[in-house]
């Protein structure tokens, strides 16, 4: 955290990860004169974030909920900081509350108000008003609590037109990696143009108007990744959000501006960048031209690996459409990242199969590292509704979950969550470190090629494709077992079950000792020739 200086506008973030809605918000409110600061919150580390606050003294303090997940924590922290004598204004934004707003004021008091939609013009119109609440009624976007403390909720704000009007957060404030390659994120559009049954999207800019998918222009963009590389010694760019580029005329022409933009500016060759797209989206002539001006990683979201699924998720595309485009990405040499749903509120020991022989298909190569989550349920979406009118809805207010129809995946699911959570999610586990030193030695191999890239080819390879079959043959082994069983034959079974789990942790964590082995090979290179 900075040094103690008086902010009128404290913005509270979760503590992973760079959030570019924060960052746009903290940018905007900066060049219309309004001093802030924006800070990470770790749970458990109150303490600190309130003698900030205090040495502060903030007029507003925002509260980022980025993740539904985290509104317990949040409202802890909430609660912690009034019975400490924060008298400052609360207010939060994002899906959730956007979605939920009148709830969330009922069922925690102590906020005094939600933003509801795009945050930049809301909270500047707060706070130039913050003294007069009897006129809040004209904040368009605003639900807040008002004399008589009766919630009121406000017309919906106009979705911000041009982006290009918004400044760029990495210019006002520039937070780098330290890593031996500089790396910055970057946010290209927002909004999005599908509608799939599992996202707060919809939801969230169904509380707004305006056109929901807007662009940056390319000038704009590219101009930014300039100032970046030169003033910043950035090489290398993150393009947040889940579809860089999707499949209109509009989008296209977009990308090829964007791709001369890159050669006018000379930084064709000079950096790499690295986006997410959907599947239906990625067309072989616009990839292969993205390619030449730089693009080196795609993440796809994969979702299903069978039809009924992706058609009930709404996803707009088929299982022959997801081989269509790895078959491609693998031709052209284009590295990606891929994740599958493979639990949901419909599988059934059918679909996990079929999902599992679908993976297979592309996964015992050392393209991509095989990551899996559970298909969480969100407030507001579509999928939620429909699992409410199903009564099949459990969990809380802020973790909603669900039952399944075949109750042995509930056991399926503790299995996988102590054989395969640690390995899918903490920074840690075997995800994450394949998928960082794969991208490291992409790097290296860009801007470095020769004995340290090779080296990746020979070594890391051969760990990806391990790791990928070890998984396939645990799922696969205790598929086959739960699939023969009932539940209280599962049950009886769990300790053979546990063994087939702790003898793959075993093999997880020799792949990990080997990882480390070539990790610390690269560490031995000398990398400031492109630092």
């Amino acid at each position: 955290m900075k040094e103690p200086e008086n902010y009128k506008i404290l913005l509270v973030s979760p503590h992973e990860g760079e959030f570019p809605g924060v960052k746009s918000i903290s940018a905007f409110l900066t060049i219309k004169g309004i001093d802030n600061l924006s800070v990470p919150y770790e749970p458990g580390k109150k303490e600190s974030l309130l003698h900030l606050i205090r040495e502060s003294q903030p007029s507003i303090i925002g509260f980022s909920l980025t993740y539904q997940r985290m509104f317990d924590d949040f409202a802890e922290l909430i609660v912690y900081l009034r019975r400490n004598g924060i008298m400052a204004h609360f207010t939060m934004g994002g899906h959730f509350p956007t979605i939920e707003c009148i709830k969330i004021m009922e069922y925690l008091p102590e906020l005094d108000s939600i933003i509801r939609g795009e945050g930049e013009i809301t909270l500047m119109k707060l706070y130039r008003k913050l003294k007069f609440p009897f006129i809040w009624d004209n904040i368009d976007g605003l639900c807040y609590r008002d004399e008589m403390s009766k919630i009121k909720v406000n017309n919906c704000r106009k979705l911000i037109e041009n982006l290009d009007e918004l400044p760029i957060p990495e210019i006002v404030k520039s937070q780098m990696s330290k890593k031996s390659f500089r790396t910055a994120n970057l946010m290209s559009n927002r909004g999005c143009y599908y509608s799939c049954n599992y996202c707060t999207s919809p939801g969230f800019y169904n509380e707004t108007t305006g056109i929901q998918r807007r662009s940056r222009s390319p000038q704009s963009v590219v101009k930014e990744m300039e100032y970046l590389h030169y003033a910043k010694g950035v090489n290398i760019f993150n393009f947040e959000g889940d579809d860089f580029i999707i499949n209109t005329a509009a989008s296209r022409d977009w990308a090829y501006q964007f791709i001369d933009e890159l050669k006018e500016r000379k930084l064709t060759g000079k950096i790499v960048w690295k986006m997410s797209c959907r599947i239906n989206d990625i067309e072989r002539d616009i990839i292969c031209d993205l390619q030449k001006a730089g693009l080196i990683l795609i993440h796809l979201s994969i979702e299903s690996g069978n039809n009924p699924n992706l058609q009930l998720f709404n996803n707009r595309y088929a299982t022959e459409d997801i081989l269509k485009v790895i078959n491609l990405l693998n031709e052209i040499d284009l590295s990606f990242e891929f994740s599958v749903m493979l639990l949901n509120p419909y599988s059934t020991i059918e679909t996990l199969k079929e999902d599992l022989k679908f993976i297979k298909r592309f996964s015992t190569s050392e393209a991509a590292v095989i990551h899996f989550s559970k298909m969480m349920v969100y407030t507001g979406t579509n999928l939620y509704n429909q699992l409410m009118s199903q009564d099949r809805i459990t969990g809380t207010f802020s973790s909603p979950d669900y039952n399944y129809t075949d109750n042995r995946l509930e056991l399926f699911e503790l299995i996988l969550h102590k054989a395969f959570h640690y390995r899918n999610n903490d920074k840690n586990g075997l995800v994450n470190l394949l998928r960082s030193a794969k991208a490291e030695c992409l790097l290296i191999n860009t801007f470095n090629p020769g004995a340290e890239s090779f080296f990746y080819y020979r070594n890391l390879k051969p760990l990806i494709k391990e790791a990928n079959k070890q998984l396939i043959e645990t799922l696969g082994a205790v598929i086959d077992m739960i699939s023969t069983l009932s539940y209280d034959e599962i049950l009886n079974y769990w300790t053979i079950i546990e063994n087939i789990v702790e003898t793959h942790i075993e093999k997880e964590q020799r792949t990990t000792y080997l990882l480390n082995e070539i990790l610390d090979y690269q560490l031995n290179f000398n990398h400031s020739e492109i630092c």
